[in-house]
């Protein structure tokens, strides 16, 4: 789809080296003599942060998703019997291997090593089921500790030492054996003062989203993740959300929006749709529709201050139950009603996606809870993050329409 309402940004181009670095960074290992780890969820921090190249689940997925590189692995697992109703990023994952196993011609970009162990922090029913399929596969260890959902704040007296112990008990001693020698708690630390800035600064650029017009969108916020994701804990990282900052203020200053011409603010719910992320962005731009935030990627360290590098262990057992504190619906209702009054939205539109389940719980109640408390319409639409199989573009085109015209006749009532 041709650009034609779009105000491009130019340091998220910049997300490119560094994304790329650090998937070479997985595939040079064995010539360098480096042990790799596959990560699912956010225990990579862990060893990325003391120089061992690591995978992380979701962002390999949004790596090949973007331009259908994660298309062959899908075809492969369905080839291989693997049922469609599983998780995409699930498939995926088990397509490479599938792949890798058979020798078959895999995209270079694309291509990773078979890890040497794999690590799980669950949060999702599936995942320590889909960590121990890969080392039942390769023979490796698997390495899970349990992450419970941080219902009540009161909750994290339980929680987190109940984290913070398996931390101590499994993770760290399965490093030290991987590298055959005592973790390095110095470069733990050194890592969380870059990851406590850059993730400040991150924050600090979600804050000139209030301004009108916005002057990036939660697409660019979901690139930009990758600053945090596949750069965090290093000063690169900081670097870049100091130019990104700086950018977005100059264009606050002019008033510039990502959307050259900013009819209505809405807010997304769910996983990014990383196959489809440029031909989304512009649809909603022509239409004069700039997405401000959503709760994906903005809960990722969310709250940077509490972070204390000089208590490595405890900070991010300390961090981890809060990352997905958003999936109930109770914690999503007050966090989407907060976003309405601060970032002036003016229509939700929510994915009910087809691998993440726990994204969707309350969704439809959710909907009618913020239409009745702050007079602001939703829409949902069902797809997948990155299976083409799922996507629907008259379905997409049917629902945004429906939804912009929503607020017209809102906004029509309330000029009367």
């Amino acid at each position: 789809m041709e650009k034609k309402n779009m105000n491009k940004l130019k340091t998220p181009a910049l997300m490119h080296n560094m994304i790329s670095n650090h998937w070479e960074s997985l595939r040079t290992a064995k010539a360098k003599g480096l042990p790799t780890v596959w990560s699912f969820g956010p225990i990579f921090f862990l060893t990325k942060a003391v120089g061992i190249p690591s995978h992380f689940y979701g962002g390999y997925a949004s790596l090949g998703a973007r331009d259908g590189g994660s298309d062959p692995f899908l075809e492969a697992a369905q080839v291989a019997g693997y049922l469609p109703d599983t998780c995409s990023y699930y498939r995926m994952h088990l397509g490479l291997m599938d792949m890798l196993d058979k020798g078959k011609p895999i995209r270079e970009d694309m291509r990773l090593p078979a890890p040497d162990v794999v690590f799980c922090g669950r949060y999702c029913t599936e995942m320590s089921h889909i960590s121990d399929a890969i080392a039942r596969r390769y023979h490796i260890p698997a390495c899970t500790i349990d992450i419970p959902n941080l219902h009540e704040v009161s909750s994290a007296d339980m929680i987190v030492p109940y984290i913070e112990q398996q931390i101590k008990d499994e993770i760290i001693p399965t490093i030290e054996k991987l590298t055959g020698k005592p973790y390095d708690y110095a470069a733990l630390s050194q890592a969380l003062v870059y990851l406590k800035r850059a993730c400040q600064l991150r924050n600090e650029c979600l804050e000139l989203s209030r301004n009108i017009p916005a002057p990036w969108s939660l697409f660019d916020i979901g690139v930009s993740a990758g600053a945090v994701m596949h750069a965090g804990g290093t000063a690169e990282s900081v670097e870049y959300y100091e130019k990104l900052k700086a950018e977005l203020e100059e264009r606050c200053a002019q008033k510039i929006g990502i959307v050259a011409e900013e009819k209505y603010r809405l807010l997304y719910d769910q996983f990014i749709p990383w196959r489809w992320l440029g031909s989304f962005a512009n649809k909603l731009a022509n239409a004069g529709a700039c997405v401000i935030t959503g709760r994906y990627p903005t809960f990722l360290w969310s709250d940077p201050d509490t972070i204390e590098p000089e208590n490595p262990i405890h900070t991010i057992a300390d961090q981890l139950p809060h990352w997905f504190n958003l999936t109930t619906p109770a914690a999503a209702e007050s966090w989407m009603g907060d976003c309405i009054e601060k970032y002036s939205i003016d229509g939700l539109f929510l994915l009910s996606s087809r691998s993440c389940r726990l994204f969707n719980i309350g969704q439809e109640d959710i909907l009618t809870s913020m239409e009745l408390k702050y007079g602001v319409p939703g829409v949902i639409v069902d797809m997948d993050q990155i299976d083409p199989v799922f996507y629907s573009e008259a379905q997409i085109d049917t629902r945004l329409g429906a939804l912009l015209e929503m607020i017209d006749s809102r906004r029509k009532v309330r000029a009367v």
